[in-house]
């Protein structure tokens, strides 16, 4: 029924699963429930813990990067079978590309604020050996992402926004902006047509 995954070096708290599972069996719309976690080796801090609850606006929020920790993730497996979702070969970002999936499937996400994973840190793990591998994977799937939420933008805003993206990937393509700059905007942009100024 659920899938929950974990990293061979990571330690998980003795009520992960329990914790995890009840969110699920209380909340059958929930597709991917995470935790917050602390680190150990060569540094401990606490990582994760600026989401909480069930996360609104999921697809806006990937825009600003990917703040699921894809060890403490557990997955309703329903819901990958029904919508026919897999990990693809996105080097180094393959959980942040599923997530951006089921995101645009109507998978809702609920993080548990609680660090119920202990997540190792390590010179040789693959995040730092391929930082930028993984840094291009994740510009390729925000790109991808800010092209889906256009589909969907209310009409009244739809064209304004897409020429504006036209025109943040002719400055990125003449080297006036960063790829990150681009994106940047966009997130400002979905936000602010997500949650209109009340004044």
């Amino acid at each position: 029924e659920y899938i929950a995954r974990m990293d061979a070096d990571d330690i998980m708290e003795p009520t992960r699963i329990a914790t995890q599972v009840a969110v699920m069996d209380a909340q059958p719309d929930i597709a991917v429930c995470t935790t917050w976690a602390n680190t150990f080796g060569e540094v401990e801090k606490a990582i994760g813990n600026y989401v909480q609850g069930e996360v609104t606006d999921i697809t806006t929020l990937f825009l600003a990067g990917n703040f699921l920790l894809h060890p403490t993730a557990m997955i309703r497996r329903r819901f990958l079978t029904h919508h026919r979702l897999h990990y693809k070969e996105y080097p180094y970002a393959e959980d942040f590309k599923l997530w951006t999936d089921i995101a645009c499937k109507g998978g809702r996400f609920y993080v548990i604020p609680q660090p119920l994973l202990r997540y190792r840190i390590t010179q040789g793990q693959v995040t730092n050996k391929h930082r930028q591998e993984q840094n291009e994977t994740r510009l390729t799937i925000q790109q991808e992402l800010i092209e889906w939420k256009l589909r969907y933008v209310p009409k009244e805003n739809r064209q304004r926004a897409a020429k504006l993206y036209r025109q943040l990937l002719l400055a990125y393509q003449d080297g006036l902006l960063m790829a990150d700059a681009v994106i940047q905007v966009m997130y400002h942009v979905f936000h602010h047509i997500h949650q209109p100024s009340q004044g």
